[in-house]
């Protein structure tokens, strides 16, 4: 199933509507639409607290029996783990009245990050990579009890009034763990402008470097206000995901993001798992040195066979045993120059005897 998120938008039927009583909360408006179902805004009625509540249909006429599962999976995974830049679920359960299934989470009234980068363009390089640690940092969370979320894209990356990121929408997560929330084989979750090759061709099989190249491609967009991979089909997207090219450079579109968010970009979205970032604590810790270093000095891009981890740690470190691609690119200058220079003082001897001569 490929992008069944929820949308903004009023059209269609509204099951709840303003001013209904529903299972202690008082609906105020729909907030969002999607294939599957609504999310509605809703007030509960002794705390004066706004929260969001999201709703399915049981019905076989509107959504698939699968669907309800991943709703159902949703509720238990956001129920068991709890961090602070993942959406919480407060409650969930069914309705018989409406005959629906329903969520309640915490409402973010500052919207997605997708609306925030359609209305504002490209995101300073600091505050963007800010945004992905505090993601990372949940993904890192679920993934100590074998969480893949799979589904990583703008539109499930939320604020809250007080500005916090927090991550949304577990509905096609995966628990590697061998329970029933197994995923079946040959299929493909997700949404093609962010999906790992590997994903794109079974997403039973990936893991958590599935994640982190969904987060490179994120990433990216904050930095260039655009996609890297753009197509007038979802197939047309994924045959560029799939290809052997790698991901464009960030710098020809932004050239004022640092060296090392360049290099960043480059390692979480390398189309092979093997040289890919391979985990969000691994990806915590590179951002987090950075980001304390503020270090720019090496230009570690032009360096693709050195291992990510490897190569983002030594960046900036002055030990040139480690790390120094300076060094190495003035003494190729330096032995390039020096037959010329050769050439041209044996020249000039020549010409100084010639006229001594003469």
């Amino acid at each position: 199933m490929i992008d069944d998120g929820f949308i903004n938008g009023n059209e269609g039927v509204e099951i709840l509507s303003p001013g209904m009583y529903f299972h202690g909360y008082v609906i105020e408006r729909r907030i969002g639409r999607g294939s599957s179902g609504d999310v509605y805004l809703a007030r509960h009625k002794m705390l004066d607290i706004l929260y969001a509540i999201k709703i399915i249909e049981a019905s076989e006429l509107i959504i698939s029996e699968e669907t309800v599962q991943r709703f159902v999976r949703e509720a238990k995974i956001a129920a068991r783990i709890q961090h602070s830049n993942l959406v919480r679920v407060h409650d969930a359960g069914f309705d018989d009245s409406t005959n629906v299934y329903y969520l309640v989470m915490d409402y973010m009234s500052k919207g997605t990050l997708r609306e925030r980068i359609a209305f504002e363009g490209a995101i300073p390089a600091q505050e963007a990579v800010e945004i992905i640690y505090s993601i990372a940092s949940a993904l890192d969370a679920g993934a100590r009890m074998g969480l893949v979320h799979r589904d990583l894209k703008p539109e499930n990356i939320m604020f809250s009034e007080s500005g916090i990121v927090k991550l949304v929408d577990l509905g096609v997560a995966k628990i590697c763990d061998g329970e029933t929330l197994q995923t079946r084989t040959s299929t493909t979750f997700g949404t093609p402008a962010y999906m790992a090759p590997e994903q794109a061709k079974d997403a039973s099989k990936v893991d958590s470097r599935a994640d982190i190249y969904s987060l490179g491609v994120i990433l990216f967009e904050m930095l260039c206000g655009r996609r890297p991979y753009i197509g007038n089909t979802p197939m047309a997207i994924i045959a560029q995901v799939i290809s052997d090219e790698p991901i464009p450079d960030v710098k020809r579109l932004n050239p004022n993001v640092p060296n090392w968010v360049s290099a960043l970009v480059f390692r979480m979205c390398a189309k092979n798992p093997e040289k890919r970032i391979s985990s969000a604590a691994e990806l915590l810790c590179i951002i987090s040195e950075y980001l304390h270093k503020k270090s720019d000095k090496a230009d570690y891009a032009a360096l693709p066979e050195k291992k990510p981890f490897e190569m983002l740690r030594n960046v900036g470190n002055d030990n040139e045993s480690t790390f120094n691609t300076y060094s190495e690119k003035r003494n190729n200058f330096y032995q390039k120059l020096l037959p010329k220079v050769l050439l041209l003082i044996i020249g000039f001897v020549l010409l100084t005897l010639l006229i001594i001569f003469i």
